[in-house]
């Protein structure tokens, strides 16, 4: 199992490739785009994972990013604003099937929302990205 842990930490580490972490995130600016990318559906991660787990890691993760500030540096969040969390975790005990997990927040009203994450979107800017510290369980990540 993938289950989010009771812990989420967002640190800022200078990481020249984030998309070479275990698990890593991206705060995006909305910026609206005209361009419109087509790409090849993907299959959503419940069939992966479940779809009882995913709801319980999106609304831990809700629970957590509006809990308590979870970045390790003051970040000014602004209304639409885009957080990416990507986790890998390993299906099989001997870590022979990993799976990468996508999760989407948007900053509504002073608070993330989950939202359906889409790879094709282009309205975001980047604005920081780090890795994520304390995430998964261990005992549900073997």
């Amino acid at each position: 199992m993938c289950k989010v842990s009771d812990k989420l930490k967002l640190c800022t580490c200078k990481t020249k490739n984030i998309e070479q972490l275990k698990h890593y995130w991206i705060l995006y600016k909305y910026q609206k785009s005209n361009i419109i990318l087509v790409g090849e559906p993907i299959l959503p991660q419940e069939y992966e994972i479940g779809k009882e787990t995913n709801e319980y890691n999106y609304n831990k993760l809700e629970d957590l990013l509006n809990g308590e500030n979870c970045f390790d540096i003051d970040i000014e969040i602004n209304n639409k604003d885009i957080l990416i969390l990507k986790f890998t975790c390993s299906q099989t005990p001997d870590k022979t099937k990993q799976i990468d997990l996508v999760y989407e927040f948007v900053y509504k009203n002073y608070k993330w929302t989950a939202n359906e994450y889409d790879p094709f979107d282009t309205n975001r800017l980047e604005k920081y990205k780090g890795k994520v510290v304390t995430s998964l369980n261990k005992n549900n990540n073997e």
